[in-house]
């Protein structure tokens, strides 16, 4: 039934665990077909997101960023600006990261499990005080 959102999500779900077997073509390629046949937009907007982390994970920073830019994703906009945080400090731009992981952390307010891990990729970026 690949006009159902059933299929949207078994493919998520076959990404997910090519990601984890690093078959990350084959990743892409479940990403790909939800982001071409949902009909849906918060389907569409996950499969960009994790389509970017496997550029991601391919070395591909800008690649990923990209993929991103301009990207509206309700719902799941600390998840989005995470992302974007792990993109920025590929990049080796720790500014940009800094920000984008504290709004991830602001967005993540009302879903503590995600907290834990945004505030220790923050912390790694922490600007110490050169007066001491």
């Amino acid at each position: 039934y690949p006009d159902t959102a059933y299929a949207a999500l078994a493919n998520l779900v076959l990404a997910a665990e090519a990601v984890k077997r690093e078959e990350l073509d084959s990743a892409e390629a479940h990403l790909r077909w939800v982001i071409e046949n949902a009909d849906t937009d918060p389907l569409r907007n996950m499969a960009q997101v994790r389509l970017a982390r496997v550029e991601l994970g391919r070395g591909n920073p800008d690649a990923a960023l990209k993929r991103v830019d301009g990207l509206k994703a309700a719902g799941m906009d600390g998840y989005l600006m995470e992302t974007r945080g792990d993109i920025y400090l590929a990049q080796g731009d720790e500014a940009k990261a800094r920000e984008a992981y504290q709004q991830a952390l602001e967005q993540y307010a009302a879903v503590p499990s995600k907290q834990p891990l945004v505030a220790m990729k923050l912390d790694d970026l922490a600007v110490q005080d050169e007066s001491q």
